[in-house]
Formats: structure tokens, sequence, C-alpha cells
């Protein structure tokens, strides 16, 4: 073989060499790619086996349902500093006023304007502001059966840090509310401003249960500031 064929023979086997090497790289350089791009992925899965829920898989309704410290999406927030309490209500209820002590003492799940005279019930919850000196005798009235109600059931409990009691009712018909109407009061006593928070059923088509169910939520979440 001559010398110029050597050469020549070298330059082929080199040129192939370095398109093995070559080849051999993208492969290794592609499969390390893949393996990178997919670390995240079972770093996902072994969070979700493990009950981590990544913020895709989260709902705010869950991590709300989680913390009791979080007021729900579905409730509003009002305040009333006149008598320094504050109170959650549905979101899709209304809340109004004519003077500033009046504030979120009312509540309804549809529009309403409040009475100058309030001598009937216009809305089913209601927020009675009470005195120290008269409480005793608002806890009788409401403790014993009268002309206005016959009592169900009654039932101590501590609301905001302070003693209270939830009193069930019927109505006689002997106000403005007709016979055999549900009435539920919460009676809660304070130094300052001890309050009575009372649904009152307005219709007889009226559900009680739900009317009920959303005084509960809404007691759970009072408190005095």
């Amino acid at each position: 073989m001559t010398l110029s064929g050597v050469k020549k023979n070298i330059r082929l086997f080199s040129l192939l060499a370095f398109l093995v090497f070559y080849g051999f790289s993208l492969f290794m350089v592609g499969r390390y790619s893949k393996i990178v791009f997919k670390l995240p992925k079972n770093s996902q899965q072994e969070k979700s086996q493990n009950g981590i829920n990544t913020p895709v898989q989260s709902t705010i309704e869950d991590e709300k349902s989680q913390n009791g410290n979080v007021i729900s999406a579905f409730v509003k927030l009002c305040a009333n500093t006149t008598y320094s309490f504050q109170i959650a209500y549905p979101k899709d209820w209304f809340t109004t006023y004519n003077d500033e002590d009046e504030k979120c003492r009312f509540f309804a799940p549809y529009s309403f304007i409040v009475p100058k005279v309030k001598d009937e019930t216009f809305v089913p919850i209601t927020i009675e502001v009470n005195t120290p000196e008269k409480w005793q005798e608002t806890i009788k009235f409401y403790e014993n059966p009268n002309d206005f109600q016959n009592v169900i059931s009654s039932e101590n409990m501590d609301i905001a840090g302070r003693a209270a009691k939830k009193i069930t009712a019927q109505t006689t018909g002997g106000g403005t509310i007709p016979k055999n109407y549900k009435k539920v009061s919460y009676l809660i006593s304070d130094s300052s401003y001890p309050l009575v928070i009372t649904y009152n059923q307005t219709s007889q088509t009226e559900d009680t249960k739900k009317m009920e169910d959303a005084l509960g939520e809404m007691i759970s979440s009072f408190k005095y500031f």
C-alpha cells in the first residue's frame, strides 16, 4: 500500500471515529435530559403518595375547611363599633341600618329597609342590645313561658368567652307573629353590652332548619372586641 493510501485510510478512520463519538454523545445527552425532566414528575408523584397536595391539586375551599381561623369565602364580616361586636353572615344575605348603633343588627336573605318604628318582626335574624341592669329580667322573660312564647328547651353554653343560653321556643300568637312559629334565641352575658341574637320564623313556607343552621354559623363567628 502506498503512503498516500495509508493517509487516506487514516482520515476515513478518524472521521468514522468522530461520527461514532458524536453520535454516542448526543445519545447520552438526550438520555440525561429525559431523566432531569422526569424528576419533577416523580417528585410530584411521591408528594401525592405521601398525602401532600400540590397547588394545582389543592383548592381554596379545601385549605379553608382545614383551618378554623380562616373566614370562609362564603360569608361576610360585619362590625358594630358602638357596641363593640363582630359577626359573620352569609355573603348572599343582606344587612342595613339607619343609625350607626343599628349596624350589624338586622339580617335577612333578601333586601329590606329598617323601619323607624320596630314594633314587629321585619327580618328573620335580629340582635337586641340590652343593659346589665335589665339583663336578669330579660333572661327570665326568655326562659319562662309567657303570653308571647312557649319554651321548648333551654341550654347553657359559652359564646365568645361569655356565659350564654340558647333558648328554643314556639310563639303563642300573643304578639305580631302568628301562633306556632319557631323562635331560637342566644342570650350572651356581658358586663357592658349583653345581647340577644334571635331567629324568628317569618312565614309558614320558610325553611326553619336552614335559617336555624345559618344562625348557628353566625353565632360561632361572633366575638366582642
